[in-house]
């Protein structure tokens, strides 16, 4: 049965999830802010006046189909072990800076810092995932199960100079990003990221679907040429992709079932098809 929560969540910016009223869900709501938040057994976390202090403890806390806030101004380093996302769960930031980006903030602050999605069903609204402060030992998001249905929505996702792998890695299951950003944050030529995102790597997802997506290779770019690349997919649709500050997205071809739109294009940027990783 549908729990009502007539003033919605109470957010007055950010996810959509969070700023419409009222909001019917059969699953329960968690709020984490990590300045003013315990983490402690529940009913802690259930209340917006007594959050939470950690997404980690969240997801210990939450059940199948429930609803984590990351309220407005949340900024939360996440230490040297993986949150894994295990459980079908939502993540919903609330809060928007003047520019429009997410003030709810994961920082990648240790080398083994990381969340895994692989819960059946996992969506993830409105954060903001900061540049990896050490030198990373995998990639910092990642899906992980070939039977996730993975949906990112309006995410903003900076890469460093310590992303040595592929910032989103994104295999198995389905994949859904809208208005998702993956910018270099590069301040030098000498201290690039590698990569900002990978698709099918390990394993295919059986659909990549994007629209109003914005790759960018920020002042500086990424060290390696195909820093955002599709290695597989069994279907791909991507509508309204921009490529900003000459970025390129490679497809392989075992991955060109589909449609692509690279609707905006500033520098050199380009969509490649490859074969055997050559043009």
């Amino acid at each position: 049965m549908a729990t009502n929560y007539p003033n919605g969540l109470g957010a007055t910016s950010g996810s959509v999830i969070a700023t419409d009223a009222p909001l019917y869900t059969t699953g329960g709501v968690w709020y984490v802010h990590y300045g003013t938040g315990t983490d402690a057994v529940s009913p802690r976390g259930k209340d917006d006046k007594k959050p939470l202090k950690t997404l980690r403890q969240a997801f210990t806390n939450a059940s199948a189909g429930d609803i984590i806030v990351l309220m407005d101004g949340h900024e939360e380093p996440l230490g040297a072990t993986a949150v894994l996302g295990d459980k079908s769960i939502t993540i919903v930031g609330a809060g928007t800076d003047d520019d429009g980006r997410p003030t709810a903030k994961l920082l990648f602050d240790h080398a083994d810092s990381q969340i895994i999605f692989d819960g059946a069903v996992m969506q993830i609204h409105n954060v903001w995932f900061g540049a990896a402060q050490a030198t990373t030992a995998e990639s910092r998001i990642r899906t992980g199960n070939v039977d996730t249905l993975f949906r990112m929505v309006d995410c903003y996702i900076e890469c460093g100079q310590y992303d040595e792998w592929p910032v989103l890695l994104a295999d198995g299951g389905m994949i859904w990003m809208s208005g998702v950003t993956i910018v270099s944050v590069a301040t030098s030529e000498s201290a690039l990221p590698s990569y900002g995102f990978d698709a099918g790597d390990v394993s295919s997802p059986t659909s990549l679907w994007m629209d109003d997506c914005v790759f960018d290779e920020g002042d500086y770019g990424f060290a390696e040429e195909k820093a955002f690349v599709i290695m597989a997919a069994d279907a791909i649709f991507i509508e309204n992709l921009e490529l900003a500050n000459g970025a390129d997205i490679f497809i392989e071809l075992a991955a060109t079932d589909g449609y692509v739109n690279a609707q905006v294009v500033s520098g050199s940027g380009k969509v490649v098809f490859t074969e055997s990783g050559g043009e």
